[in-house]
C-alpha cells in the first residue's frame, strides 16, 4: 500500500455507494477528506463515521461540503469563486 499521511482530497458524491468506498479508501491511507454532496444530513452522518474510523490529531479532521454538481453557482463556491 501507499500512504497519504499530509495530503488532502476532495471525493464528490460522497454519500453515495461509489464516493463513500473512495472516500474509505482515501482516509486508510491517511489522506483528510473534502465530502462533497447534495445530501446534507447523510454528508454529515458519513463525515462523523470517517473521523471516527480515520482520525486526524493535526487537524480538524474530515469536513463535508454540501454542493449539488449541477448547480454552477454552488460549484463556484466550492472553489472560492462565486
Amino acid at each position: 500500500m501507499f500512504s497519504l499521511k499530509g495530503m488532502n482530497a476532495l471525493v464528490t458524491g460522497a454519500s453515495g455507494g461509489i464516493g463513500s468506498s473512495i472516500a474509505h479508501a482515501l482516509a486508510s491511507q491517511g489522506a483528510r477528506l473534502a465530502l462533497s454532496g447534495s445530501n446534507p444530513a447523510k454528508l454529515r452522518a458519513f463525515r462523523d463515521e470517517l473521523n471516527e474510523a480515520y482520525p486526524h490529531h493535526d487537524h480538524d479532521g474530515h469536513v463535508e461540503i454540501t454542493c449539488d454538481l449541477g448547480n454552477a453557482a454552488q460549484v463556484a463556491t466550492i472553489w472560492g469563486c462565486g
